[in-house]
């Protein structure tokens, strides 16, 4: 979760990735969206997860940045950046307002590109959200309230958090 995200060079492709269970089994049969912004900022952060160990179950809890609020603000100043970030999530929303700015909805996921380098995971012809400018600026997006139930979150660059806490707590925590 955050009160919002801002990011240039923004793009985004349906795939099925690998993914393991709790049993150690793996399939590909789950959609998720891939999503990538090389250099994108945001203020505040919050993410939990929960292990499902029997009998000793626990959950991490991550906060950074800006205390995340339920409603999000209006208009954000951002004080956590990354670069080269990618997350592959089955579910993604902004309970504010988003704005996408030079996006081409629908573009072959194969075409999609981020910072000049396609999408890992893109299937050609599959759908994609790319970048109707060119080079790696590209498409911008600006949305409020981000809530993303994410599988994976991958820094290929660096991930700067301003007041990083991580806490382990007993049990199911469903918000931090």
């Amino acid at each position: 979760m955050s009160n919002g995200v801002s990011g240039t060079g923004f793009g985004a492709v349906l795939n099925t990735p690998t993914v393991e269970s709790s049993t150690g089994s793996t399939s590909n049969t789950t959609a998720m969206a891939r999503v990538a912004s090389p250099a994108p900022t945001w203020p505040g952060c919050a993410g939990s997860s929960t292990s499902p160990s029997p009998g000793w179950g626990y959950s991490l809890l991550l906060t950074a940045g800006q205390q995340v609020t339920v409603t999000p603000p209006t208009t954000f100043t951002t004080d956590l950046n990354a670069s080269n970030l990618y997350i592959e999530a089955p579910s993604l929303s902004a309970s504010g307002s988003t704005t996408l700015q030079n996006a081409v909805l629908g573009m072959a996921a194969d075409q999609v590109m981020v910072a000049g380098s396609p999408l890992t995971g893109a299937q050609a012809g599959g759908f994609g959200l790319g970048s109707a400018g060119s080079g790696p600026g590209g498409s911008t997006v600006n949305l409020a309230g981000l809530n993303a139930t994410a599988n994976t979150a991958e820094i290929a660059g660096s991930l700067t958090l301003q007041s990083l806490s991580i806490r382990v707590v007993p049990g199911s925590a469903t918000s931090c």
